[in-house]
């Protein structure tokens, strides 16, 4: 298949999959009459699920359980698969992959080093200066 047409079918399964998202999120899940108790989907997953399941339970959970985040997982899997089919299908691009996994960890540490570098000094300026004083 070329190029175009893989991206097309990719873009249009992202937006079938994000009208599905909005279409079915407010459902509800049981009909009539249900006798259970509460318990939250967290307390659920801790007590049923282990290893590798719990973690992928626990992380759609906390990531994309609300309707308002379906979106975002379809457009995360739709940019997953346009940036894989573009550094597979275009030699010129086939370095970019190993170049930001190399740059990453320095990202990582130059973003740490900053933010230690504000709170850093917010803390000595809050020291010297002391709290605002409460608005009226």
């Amino acid at each position: 298949l070329s190029e175009m047409l893989m991206e097309n079918i990719s873009a249009m399964l992202m937006v079938c999959g994000c009208l599905q998202s909005s279409l079915k999120a407010n459902e509800p899940h049981l009909q009539g009459d249900v006798d259970l108790q509460p318990i939250t989907c967290s307390q659920y997953a801790w007590e049923n699920f282990h290893g590798a399941h719990l973690v992928y339970e626990l992380l759609y959970e906390y990531t994309f359980r609300h309707a308002s985040f379906h979106c975002a997982a379809w457009m995360t899997m739709y940019l997953t698969l346009t940036f894989g089919f573009l550094f597979e299908y275009f030699e010129g691009l086939r370095w970019l992959p190993a170049v930001m996994r190399i740059v990453a960890i320095r990202i990582v540490y130059f973003l740490l080093g900053y933010s230690v570098l504000v709170v850093g000094f917010g803390l000595v300026f809050w020291l010297g200066f002391g709290s605002p004083p409460p608005a009226a």
